[in-house]
């Protein structure tokens, strides 16, 4: 009976001593996106089943800015939103709002008294740079979004343009400005 208190007690001291001490979950650190981003690239593959894959990349004009502010309001300078990623061609000016959620970033402009949505992947942030990603599953939850102001045939048209790839994935860069 002694034997066996004894190692139980050493048991339960065993478990204290090795199995409690573990790393303790470190917090995921927070995502600094503010700042004024000038638009550098574009890039984005389409791949369908059995063909070969559709990829282009795209360097836009200077002056097409993303500014993100610190109390979640953000601006589009000559920038706008599409349905996947941005719309570079136009010259138009757009303000709204952003959120981050863990690395998701969530973008809300006003367009024409409409709120336009676009969701996005942080793939990096640091001083100089800014790296958004988009798969066709981010493409689709954005689009999903804007089916509130769009027209059926223009929500049908855009879920049928970018559902009939297999994968569909858009990579963003900004600079620092």
């Amino acid at each position: 009976m002694k034997f066996t208190r004894t190692f139980f007690l050493l048991s339960i001291l065993s478990l204290l001593m090795f199995g409690c001490g573990g790393d303790a979950d470190e917090p995921t650190p927070v995502i600094d996106v503010t700042g004024k981003w000038q638009l550098d690239f574009i890039y984005t593959n389409r791949e369908k089943v059995g063909e070969e894959p559709l990829q282009a990349s795209i360097n836009p004009l200077y002056g097409k800015y993303l500014t993100l502010n610190a109390d979640g309001s953000c601006s589009l300078t000559e920038l706008g939103l599409s349905d996947a990623s941005f719309d570079f061609l136009t010259s138009s000016s757009f303000s709204g709002s952003y959120s981050l959620d863990g690395d998701i970033l969530e973008i809300q402009v006003d367009n024409a008294g409409n709120t336009q949505y676009e969701i996005f992947k942080v793939k990096a942030v640091n001083a100089e740079e800014l790296k958004l990603d988009q798969d066709k599953s981010l493409i689709l939850t954005g689009l999903e979004k804007n089916k509130v102001w769009l027209s059926d045939e223009a929500y049908n048209d855009s879920f049928q343009f970018i559902d009939q790839y297999q994968e569909y994935d858009v990579e963003v860069e900004f600079l620092k400005e």
